[in-house]
């Protein structure tokens, strides 16, 4: 009868952990491990000016975006007031790519420059490629309103079409002009104007429950820790009870014996 090994070196000699196999197959198949949101958040009218110093502040925090270092953030955020005079922002959109492992903590950080009630739309890690145009920019947009519409019916849809517009759109966003007032934003005209949902559309997504508060998404996003930093599983994939495995394991040399 062949010798049996202890039951921890049955178990390393299974194979190679999820961690060792998603880093194989990034080498493999070149994949960037970009990390992509769509948000929606509402905003604080006062936290925005005529001055340069608060859209500086959050310019500055958003382009380096998850500790990302030389890695460049791709995306934007777009402002967005009713008031097209005033354009005073009372709603937002960001779409964001990079890489970094401090992700989630520095969306929690958005509070800070005037942004609550934040719902997470996507949340997509280790994505082949980038979709969304780089380097960040910052928008300010006050779209048309639009007809009243349930939105509590269709959400789905609306996720679709906002996805369809930040594709077509965002390369034609960054070429938009700068206000004149203040170099770190980007005005949007024209059809980039026109094609974004409306402030009180993006507001009523962000007071709904039809998606995931920050909050939430975090405590579940946090909640699955493994033993080491490189067993952090999925929010969505289930914790492995290696304590049962092992007395699995061990039932089956019993009966083996």
């Amino acid at each position: 009868m062949d010798e049996i090994r202890p039951v921890e070196e049955e178990i390393k000699t299974i194979g190679k952990s999820w961690f060792e196999r998603e880093e194989e197959f990034r080498i493999e198949t070149g994949h960037q491990g970009i990390t992509r949101v769509v948000f929606v958040a509402l905003v604080c009218g006062d936290s925005f000016g005529s001055d340069n110093v608060a859209a500086g502040k959050l310019f500055e925090f958003m382009s380096t975006f998850g500790n990302a270092g030389e890695d460049t953030v791709g995306g934007g955020l777009i402002l967005l007031s009713s008031d097209r005079e005033a354009m005073v922002p009372s709603s937002a959109i960001g779409f964001i790519e990079v890489q970094g492992e401090s992700f989630m903590d520095n969306l929690s950080k958005l509070a800070s420059f005037g942004m609550h009630t934040i719902r997470i739309l996507l949340f997509a890690e280790d994505c082949p490629t980038r979709d969304f145009t780089e380097p960040f920019s910052l928008y300010s947009a006050s779209p048309p309103k639009g007809e009243a519409e349930n939105i509590d019916d269709e959400p789905t849809l609306f996720f679709q079409d906002l996805m369809a517009i930040i594709r077509k759109y965002s390369s034609s966003f960054i070429d938009s002009d700068t206000l004149p007032h203040c170099k770190h934003l980007k005005l949007l005209n024209g059809e980039n104007r026109k094609a974004i949902p409306s402030a009180n559309k993006i507001a009523r997504i962000a007071q709904s429950d039809i998606y995931p508060s920050l909050e939430e998404f975090v405590s579940i996003f946090q909640a699955p820790m493994g033993l080491l930093e490189s067993e952090k599983a999925s929010p969505l994939l289930p914790v492995i009870d290696w304590k049962e495995v092992k007395g699995i394991v061990n039932e089956a040399f019993k009966n083996y014996v």
